[in-house]
């Protein structure tokens, strides 16, 4: 029953904020600044935390199919962030020197991190800042002088 909900509820819902919504759009880093900034802030979100993070912290070690299962989800997730900076790289709306992969897995660390850090504090304001520094953090992605403001 665990590995339908990791298939069933969490992967669809990693996709539709991770993933899909990155196709088709102009400038990726306006997509994954609006991705970051539609992250739940309700304090019964940050209360429950992330699902995906959760399962991967307490299950993982435990079950490799469920390591398997949410691996192949973060890899998604990673390959469709890197997929959209390496996107924007051609159409010189991403810094050159950026290395895609790297930087999306630290998107990933980052929005996973201040989860877990907003959930422990039960603090809606641990989330909302971690927003605010992650999209500071993508604006820097831009070439200089592209650095606009969302």
């Amino acid at each position: 029953m665990g590995y339908a909900v990791v298939e069933e509820v969490i992967a669809p819902d990693v996709h539709g904020k991770w993933v899909r919504p990155f196709r088709g759009f102009r400038d990726p880093i306006d997509a994954l600044i609006g991705a970051v900034q539609r992250i739940p802030v309700r304090p019964e979100d940050v209360r429950g935390g992330c699902q995906l993070n959760n399962l991967a912290q307490e299950m993982s070690p435990l079950d490799a199919g469920f390591r398997k299962r949410l691996a192949i989800i973060f890899d998604a997730w990673r390959e469709a962030v890197a997929s959209v900076l390496r996107e924007g790289q051609t159409h010189a709306s991403v810094r050159r020197d950026v290395q895609p992969t790297d930087a999306a897995g630290l998107l990933i660390a980052m929005v996973e991190g201040y989860g877990s850090l907003a959930k422990n504090a039960e603090d809606a304001k641990v989330i909302k800042a971690g927003i605010r520094n992650v999209v500071a953090w993508l604006r820097t992605l831009r070439p200089p002088g592209n650095r606009k403001r969302v």
